[in-house]
């Protein structure tokens, strides 16, 4: 009877936990992998961006690199077989095809006749359908729809076909004034047949509005062809997969995961100051392909040394789409941005001081 009881006991503190431990995070699979040291070091090839200042982002599409910047015109489209810009367009303006402030990323979609559309939000209301071939030849936007979505507190808007439409939201603060309370991030899946959310937070999150932005900030990437979705965290040896279908969810955690319950239990004691010192920095950015997720990781130690570039090698770890992991490499460069073409088997890197680096990683990934 005793060692029933002690048994019970037992039983009931594990569920207890892993009850206590699922309310920070909780997907419908986790996954803990162990990542390998890094394979190689990677020594980029600088591409002469012939003049462009401030390229703002980076997206691949077949054999072209799209570089979004600051200063007009702001699309450039680069061959990666000639190495050379074929085309550029899009200006600051008010009409259709223009844009009010520069786009802070794009991506792709193909349609059934096998156009290749460009997606552009546009101060993030409307998102714009970029004729890609069109403009090119044209040297000009051109414009097939503007998509009027009239949500203004979203971080990321994709349109997964002509219906359906994925929004990411960021955390943002709850209007109450008795704690400091939180949203969590979550993705919102709409169609003419369903509206999804998927969340793997807490519905609400109490804690320190000078931390919580650190611990939460997210980098997010769509599967080129539109079937899944991953969520980067910045702070967290931690990524997460949904399928965009049954919304189901896979949680990754990294060889040097600490949970969201110390993080929001421990770091609240400190200063805002010594938070920061101890909190590290993990995933800077992500890019994808039909087949990777690649996230950058991009050798800072901590959030404190956010500015010292010096001796900085970032690392590149590859997944697939089942949250397995791939490979691991460096790149000699400070890279802050990356983006991988699929076809020349090319990784592109955009560094702090806007310079653009090519590394071929085909004999790394295939």
């Amino acid at each position: 009877m005793r060692k029933a009881f002690i048994l019970s006991f037992i039983v009931y503190l594990f569920l207890t936990a892993c009850s206590e431990r699922d309310q920070y995070y909780k997907t419908d699979v986790i996954k803990e992998t162990f990542r390998a040291k890094p394979c190689d070091t990677i020594v980029g090839q600088e591409v002469n961006l012939n003049g462009i200042l401030m390229p703002n982002g980076i997206q691949c599409v077949d054999s072209l690199l799209i570089l979004i910047s600051k200063d007009e015109p702001l699309i450039r489209v680069y061959n990666t077989y000639t190495d050379s810009i074929i085309s550029q367009f899009g200006y600051i303006g008010h009409s259709k095809e223009e844009f009010i402030h520069p786009p802070l990323y794009c991506y792709f979609g193909v349609a059934g006749n096998g156009k290749t559309f460009m997606y552009l939000p546009d101060d993030q209301n409307p998102t714009k359908e970029v004729d890609l071939e069109a403009s090119m030849g044209n040297k000009s936007v051109v414009v097939n729809r503007v998509i009027k979505h009239d949500y203004y507190d979203e971080s990321a808007f994709f349109c997964v076909d002509s219906a359906a439409i994925l929004m990411y939201r960021d955390l943002s603060p709850v209007d109450d004034v008795r704690d400091d309370m939180w949203n969590p991030p979550y993705w919102e899946i709409q169609s003419p047949n369903k509206n999804e959310v998927v969340s793997v937070f807490p519905e609400i999150i109490i804690g320190n509005g000078d931390i919580l932005p650190f611990v939460y900030k997210m980098s997010v990437g769509l599967k080129p062809d539109h079937t899944k979705f991953v969520t980067v965290n910045t702070s967290q040896d931690l990524f997460t997969i949904t399928d965009v279908k049954n919304c189901k969810t896979i949680g990754v955690k990294g060889n040097d995961f600490y949970n969201l319950e110390y993080i929001q239990n421990v770091f609240q004691s400190m200063g805002l100051l010594d938070a920061i010192n101890k909190l590290k920095v993990y995933n800077i950015g992500c890019c994808v392909s039909d087949d990777y997720i690649f996230c950058l990781h991009d050798g800072k130690r901590e959030a404190s040394k956010i500015d010292i570039m010096e001796g900085l090698e970032p690392i590149v770890n590859v997944y697939d789409w089942t949250g397995d992991f791939v490979t691991s490499f460096m790149l000699k460069e400070p890279i802050c941005v990356i983006a991988y073409n699929a076809c020349t088997h090319k990784l592109y890197g955009l560094s702090y001081n806007y310079e653009l680096f090519e590394y071929n990683i085909s004999n790394i990934v295939k």
